[in-house]
C-alpha cells in the first residue's frame, strides 16, 4: 500500500461563484498551512449584495494516482467555536482523472460534504446531493478522524464513495457513471471546501494529516 501525505502540498484557490464550484465568493477567505499537512481556514462575509448566495471556497491540490480501483481519503476534522452557527457544510472531494479501458479519460467525481444536522452526503447520478444516513455529531473544538474510501471500475466506468468511518453507504448511492473529461490523466484532485450560510458569518476550521491511501 502506497501512503501519500501531502506534507508538500502546493494549495492553489477557487472563489465560489468561478469554476464551477457554485455559490458565491466570500469577502474574507484565509488558509494557512501551519505546519506540513495541517490547514487552518477562515471564512467570513458574503460577495453577494442579495444576501442569498451560499458563500463557499475550493482549496485544491494536484496529486499522481497510484491505483486503479480505489483509495482512502483520511483526515482530522476540528471546527472552530462559532461553526456550527455559521457553517452550511464542509465538503472534502476527490477529483479523479483516468484513462479508462476503452481509452477515453474521465473524471470519477468522488465529492462528499458534511452538513450540520444532516451528516455526510454524496452525489447520485442525477449530479444531486444526498444524505447517506451517517450523521458523526462533530463539535466544536474536539479534533476528529475522517476516513472516507473510494473506489472505481475504469471498465464499467463508475465510481462509488464505499463508505465513511466504517459506515456502508447505501447501495443506490454506489456506482454511479463517471463522464468523460479534458483534465490531465493520472491525477487527483484533493479539494477541502468550506461553506457557509447565506448571512455570510465567520467561521474557521482546521484540517490536519490528510492522506491518500492507496489499494
Amino acid at each position: 500500500m502506497i501512503t501519500d501525505d501531502l506534507k508538500d502540498a502546493v494549495w492553489l484557490t477557487h472563489p465560489g461563484g468561478t469554476a464551477s464550484i457554485g455559490g458565491v465568493a466570500y469577502t474574507e477567505a484565509e488558509m494557512a498551512q501551519v505546519s506540513g499537512d495541517e490547514l487552518t481556514m477562515q471564512v467570513a462575509g458574503s460577495a453577494d449584495p442579495t444576501g442569498k448566495g451560499y458563500p463557499c471556497n475550493m482549496w485544491y491540490t494536484s496529486r499522481p494516482i497510484y491505483s486503479k480501483t480505489g483509495c482512502t481519503l483520511k483526515y482530522d476534522l476540528q471546527l472552530g467555536p462559532t461553526a456550527l452557527t455559521a457553517m452550511n457544510g464542509m465538503e472534502t472531494d476527490g477529483m479523479y482523472a483516468m484513462t479508462c479501458a476503452d481509452g477515453q479519460v474521465r473524471l470519477f467525481n468522488l465529492s462528499a460534504q458534511w452538513l450540520p444536522g444532516t451528516g455526510w452526503m454524496v452525489v447520485n447520478a442525477q449530479g444531486e446531493w444526498v444524505a447517506v444516513g451517517y450523521n458523526p455529531n462533530y463539535q466544536p473544538g474536539t479534533k476528529y478522524a475522517v476516513k472516507i474510501r473510494h473506489s472505481w471500475d475504469l471498465v464499467k466506468n463508475t465510481f462509488s464513495v464505499l463508505s465513511f468511518d466504517g459506515f456502508l453507504v447505501p447501495a443506490p448511492l454506489q456506482n454511479v457513471p463517471a463522464k468523460e473529461s479534458n483534465w490531465q490523466a493520472g491525477f487527483v484532485n484533493v479539494q477541502v471546501q468550506p461553506s457557509s450560510k447565506p448571512a455570510g458569518l465567520p467561521w474557521s476550521s482546521r484540517v490536519s494529516k490528510i492522506e491518500l491511501k492507496w489499494a
